[in-house]
């Protein structure tokens, strides 16, 4: 049994598929969370007098927090 865990090392990743992954995931993850960030100066404008005009932020982390979160546990699966 270890002439076999010597010849063949599961966790061994010599082209870097594992690590493509993963960061093209990461990418796919943080963009959309950039876009807001990015895009708050225009919000501000956008819902000036209105009743989001202090919480529009938490709305928009909460809904992109929980949708990340299920689409993240439907990859896995």
């Amino acid at each position: 049994m270890s002439m076999i865990s010597e010849k063949y090392d599961p966790t061994e990743d010599g082209s870097r598929v594992a690590y493509g992954i993963f960061f093209w995931q990461g990418m796919a993850n943080l963009f959309p969370w950039n876009a807001y960030i990015t895009a708050a100066g225009y919000f501000v404008i956008r819902f000036c007098g209105s009743t989001f005009a202090d919480s529009f932020e938490n709305f928009f982390s909460v809904a992109f927090m929980v949708s990340q979160t299920i689409l993240l546990i439907l990859c896995v699966k």
